[in-house]
């Protein structure tokens, strides 16, 4: 083995430093520059727990035993979500070999709103709206805004805003 110079002893012990300082989140390396690094607190939406079975918000027609939740996940996947924003009820599917994921609509109106809100009947599966978002995977509720009657869902790992008056995707 050969001595070390004392050009590679300071190249190492820079190297050294240099990792130390961006571990620590002091310095950013960019290129052989340094810089000092402003960390800007990131916020992410908080995810809605999955529910593939009947939950107390939906009930037992969501869950595989279910006729909604038996109907969405054989043609649609797994079904990952359930939740009522107002007074509209939304599942989301993971996908499956032959379809990717999707967000199911049923909106409650008219004579039968009552009904239909209160998440234990039976919801018909005609009843339901299906809106294929852009991207290939599944779809997850991130958030819901009922007064904006927005919901935000994370369709294979792209952040997406669903206006459910138009039944529109936007980034």
């Amino acid at each position: 083995m050969k001595p070390l110079r004392p050009w590679m002893l300071g190249a190492a012990l820079a190297g050294v430093v240099a990792v130390a300082l961006v571990a620590s989140g002091g310095i950013g390396v960019i290129a052989g520059k340094s810089r000092p690094v402003h960390k800007t607190p990131t916020t992410y939406a908080t995810p809605v727990a999955p529910s593939a079975a009947a939950s107390s918000e939906c009930g037992a027609w969501s869950a595989t035993s279910g006729t909604v939740g038996a109907y969405m996940s054989a043609k649609y996947g797994e079904v990952r979500n359930c939740a009522q924003v107002g007074s509209d009820w939304i599942i989301t599917t993971l996908g499956n070999s032959t379809h990717g994921g999707v967000v199911a609509l049923d909106v409650c109106t008219g004579s039968d709103a009552t009904t239909c809100t209160d998440g234990q009947n039976n919801h018909p599966v005609s009843a339901w709206k299906i809106l294929t978002p852009p991207y290939p995977g599944g779809v997850t509720i991130l958030s819901r805004n009922a007064q904006e009657e927005t919901v935000i869902v994370d369709d294979g790992g792209h952040q997406l805003t669903l206006d459910l008056a138009t039944g529109t995707f936007s980034k």
